[in-house]
């Protein structure tokens, strides 16, 4: 009879009764998430460095460096290591604008990814992570590209009208009596 050599993970997995297939469907997803936020991450930066810092790469840049530790966290949990990853080509675009469209169709496909994911596990730390993640794209980020894309605001962190969330509705405008 041969002995296999186990794995501390791998032991203490079998021993608590749950299967390593779980453990290595659980990296493949993590993987996934983990590679789309560094593309993310890669494309903001890649527009800062053609354009300067501007919003929202400049505030997206960062949302991106927190999603990837989020993930990164998960992996330590699940005692699985983080991939390599390598650094990506950066695309060149003529214009913001089109770095905010390019963007967009990429936190939408995010958000897509997100939702797949979400079918694939029932892991509970899994669709908690997950399930932050894909609301900071579809509640925050896309929002925000979404303004980019229509030109407002860009350089100069001018408020749009109607945009605002005080009283002067992106005016600068205060309420009267204030």
């Amino acid at each position: 009879m041969r002995l296999l050599k186990l794995g501390k993970t791998t032991a203490i997995l079998m021993a608590l009764g749950l299967s390593t297939l779980s453990l290595a469907d659980d990296k493949s997803l993590l993987d996934r998430a983990y590679q789309d936020e560094w593309k993310a991450k890669s494309r903001y930066e890649a527009v800062l460095t053609l354009f300067g810092s501007m919003r929202p790469f400049s505030m997206l840049t960062q949302a991106e460096s927190r999603h990837l530790a989020l993930l990164e966290e998960s992996y330590r949990v699940k005692g699985l290591i983080a991939p390599r990853l390598l650094k990506l080509d950066q695309k060149t675009y003529q214009s913001a604008k089109d770095a905010c469209t390019d963007s967009l169709l990429a936190e939408k496909a995010n958000v897509a990814l997100y939702d797949e994911l979400l079918t694939e596990t029932s892991d509970e730390n899994l669709v908690h992570v997950f399930s932050i993640l894909r609301d900071a794209s579809l509640n925050r980020h896309i929002p925000a590209l979404e303004r980019c894309q229509s030109g407002c605001p860009m350089n100069n962190n001018t408020a749009c009208p109607g945009l605002g969330r005080g009283p002067g509705k992106g005016r600068g405008q205060r309420a009267s009596g204030a």
